[in-house]
């Protein structure tokens, strides 16, 4: 153990000497811009403010990646449900792919069998596409009625494709055409929101604001996995042998 002073003046330098060495670190800690507990005394607010925005946006993120990774270690509650919801999330997205998948390969084939409807369809004088419909109506693809002067003038062999059948395969492209866009809408509008609040690492979701992405992510996910329906009715013509003619007077 040191000696100890004898006199008032020593008594005095030691007490500078510790008084020195607090300033020292107090301005030491603050141009580190570290939390401390202590009254900032040596530098401007500005200058301190100013310390603090000079951290690195790796070490932002690395802060609010801790104060993720402190919620799902200390609230289970938070943690299940976080987890749960990440989990829904990666199903949703490939169920959405999958889903994609199947609604472009079944456009490629409607759209191979409205080609060939059209390929096989009856043809007026001038080269233009007709069909007959149920009521015995011949049609063009714009829906117009052939006079009976031209439809007379058809020689029917009675295996052209029905206006019925044509309907439906135009009307099977619309369909899954307007799947297809809604699932690639949905995937930004739902799941790539859910993706983004999930990994934000500046902003924690709330308890509620989980649930409701859970809630959106399971409604899109029965979506994607419905089953792909064709909108041809069963009992409709399919080609111009299934057409009943009108009875003539």
């Amino acid at each position: 153990m040191g000696e100890l002073p004898e006199t008032a003046l020593d008594l005095q330098a030691v007490f500078f000497e510790a008084v020195r060495r607090q300033d020292f670190d107090d301005l030491q800690n603050e141009l580190a811009g570290r939390e401390t507990g202590r009254l900032e005394r040596f530098l401007s607010p500005d200058e301190r403010e100013r310390i603090r925005d000079g951290k690195s946006k790796g070490e932002r993120q690395a802060e609010a990646m801790t104060r993720l990774q402190w919620m799902l270690a200390n609230n289970a509650e938070y943690a299940a449900l976080y987890d749960d919801t990440f989990d829904k999330l990666r199903e949703a997205e490939q169920a959405a792919e999958r889903a994609l998948e199947k609604a472009r390969l079944a456009l490629a084939k409607a759209e191979r069998d409205l080609q060939a409807t059209l390929d096989s369809a009856a043809r007026l004088p001038d080269g233009t596409r007709v069909f007959r419909d149920e009521q015995g109506r011949v049609r063009t693809v714009h829906g117009a009625t052939v006079s009976d002067l031209d439809a007379a003038s058809i020689e029917w062999s009675g295996d052209e494709p029905a206006y019925e059948q044509f309907l439906g395969n135009r009307s099977t492209i619309e369909s899954l055409g307007g799947r297809i866009d809604k699932i690639e809408r949905m995937q930004v509008e739902v799941l790539g929101h859910a993706r983004n609040v999930l990994d934000d690492e500046d902003n924690l979701a709330s308890t509620e604001e989980l649930e409701n992405l859970r809630q959106q992510i399971d409604e899109s996910t029965e979506y994607f996995n419905q089953d792909l329906v064709t909108t041809t009715p069963s009992d409709a013509p399919q080609r111009t042998a299934d057409v009943q003619l009108p009875m003539l007077n």
